[in-house]
């Protein structure tokens, strides 16, 4: 299935008056593809997937499956959501505790009045895809987190819909299980090709499992695009900070040409970077900017090596160990950086020097939001 939301607002009515939960929203999501809908609490998400669930009416705009129009504001259009076949999975798994992992996935075949013979088969297909088969007896509550919500997915899955909606369904898992779900619904999604729309605020999910991700904030969309696209090439500081973890440094500072380098004044020094950043300052007139670098592309030096415009002085402070890595903390003059090293920290408050990557630049010239 095809999807396209043309120019789609939502608000909502409240004490202290309209809300506007999304505004201008302009996307389109092909047959097949795995959509991820990236963003913080409260940017508009949960409110997107319900439009297209059908839960929703927009209050502005027009969403269209397949070329179809199901929903037009003003009430023009209205496809009621058992005629849109699409299946959705919430986060709270939502499954009959009275009915066994069996019964909840025949549920949708049963009320759909399915033909009872087709039942069976159709269940035991789907569990065992999702390899739940031995557990169909189980009752919910005697099934772990990842079985319950296998169950769930299978139930959304087993009337084979159109489109599948996932509405953050791993929140409430362990970090391992997590992880070993995500596998198994990128495997699912790759066999079934039934185009999927997730929304989650977690930016490794979105970065793994996403054919293109779209980064909402406050009801907009900042930027749509693989997970590589995003994470090299942000198209503004929210992107360029939501992607990444450990996230992107950015300072303030102020530029100017010198030949074929740039020179940077940021944090209250002067930092010349070779003519590999030139690029990344494209047609930009020489002023105001902020600076990025990831915490990868930053490398420490001690203090006996000579001072050179090439790096930036600072103490090193509280350091996290991450297994082979190690996360360093340093202030540079009432700034922070966050250093990715590979060997052993430097001791805190140790004098060290930052030395930048210049092709690893980030420059943006609107404000840090």
């Amino acid at each position: 299935m095809n999807i396209e939301l043309r120019q789609i607002g939502k608000r909502f009515a409240s004490r202290q008056g309209q809300v506007e939960a999304l505004a201008e929203i302009d996307l389109t999501i092909g047959d097949g593809e795995f959509f991820v809908l990236l963003g913080p609490s409260g940017c508009g998400k949960s409110t997107l997937l319900n439009l297209l669930a059908g839960l929703e009416r927009p209050s502005s705009g027009e969403i269209r499956f397949d070329g179809q129009t199901v929903a037009a504001a003003g009430g023009d259009v209205w496809v009621p959501p058992p005629q849109r076949d699409v299946a959705m999975v919430f986060q709270s798994y939502a499954l009959y505790p009275h009915l066994s992992a069996f019964e909840n996935i025949a549920f949708p075949l049963r009320v759909g009045r399915t033909v009872r013979r087709e039942i069976e088969p159709a269940v035991r297909e789907i569990a065992r895809t999702l390899q739940i088969e031995e557990h169909l007896m189980a009752r919910p509550a005697e099934l772990s987190g990842g079985q319950r919500q296998r169950v769930a997915i299978a139930r959304a899955l087993v009337r084979k819909p159109r489109l599948f909606l996932l509405d953050e369904p791993l929140s409430n898992l362990d970090a391992q299980l997590r992880a070993e779900t995500r596998v198994e619904l990128k495997r699912l999604q790759r066999e079934l090709g039934v185009t999927t729309v997730y929304v989650t605020h977690d930016q490794v999910e979105a970065m793994t499992l996403g054919h293109r991700i779209a980064v909402l904030q406050k009801g907009r969309i900042e930027q749509i695009g693989d997970a590589r696209e995003l994470y090299d090439r942000p198209a503004n500081p929210f992107v360029g900070r939501f992607i990444g973890a450990p996230r992107m440094n950015l300072l303030e500072a102020t530029w100017r040409r010198e030949g074929e380098a740039v020179r940077l004044h940021l944090a209250g020094q002067e930092l010349v970077l070779a003519g590999a950043a030139s690029p990344h300052f494209g047609g930009r007139e020489e002023g105001a900017c902020l600076a990025g670098w990831r915490p990868e592309h930053l490398h420490l030096e001690g203090e006996g090596k000579e001072e050179k415009k090439t790096s930036l002085t600072g103490r090193a402070g509280l350091s996290e160990p991450l297994g082979r890595e190690y996360l360093v903390h340093v202030e540079l003059n009432g700034a922070q950086l966050t250093v990715l090293r590979a060997g052993p920290p430097p001791g805190e408050g140790q004098r060290v020097r930052v030395r930048p990557d210049p092709e690893h630049l980030h420059v943006f010239t609107s404000p840090l939001a």
